[in-house]
């Protein structure tokens, strides 16, 4: 599950700022190596919460992509637009 929660960091952190995001799937597999060497998972729990990272993170950073900026752009036209403290 920690390595799904680094992937799914990683796509977060590509929507912020891509250069920290470089490291971070190498952070994610550090993580899951060292969970497979402690024992504490099997390694095929860690492949399967890789695959799943990148599937939500995936889906997550698509997601935002898609439907973020229509979104803003509705709460800056609405009556919730003073809300919005950084309008650019």
């Amino acid at each position: 599950m920690a390595a799904a929660l680094f992937l799914v960091d990683t796509a977060a952190l590509f929507l912020v700022d891509r250069r920290p995001a470089v490291a971070a799937p190498a952070k994610a597999l550090l993580v899951a190596a060292s969970l497979v060497y402690a024992g504490a998972h099997h390694p095929h729990d860690v492949v399967v919460g890789l695959a799943v990272g990148a599937v939500v993170g995936g889906a997550a950073s698509w997601a935002a992509r898609t439907f973020a900026g229509p979104f803003v752009s509705r709460l800056r036209d609405g009556p919730l637009a003073p809300l919005l403290v950084a309008m650019t």
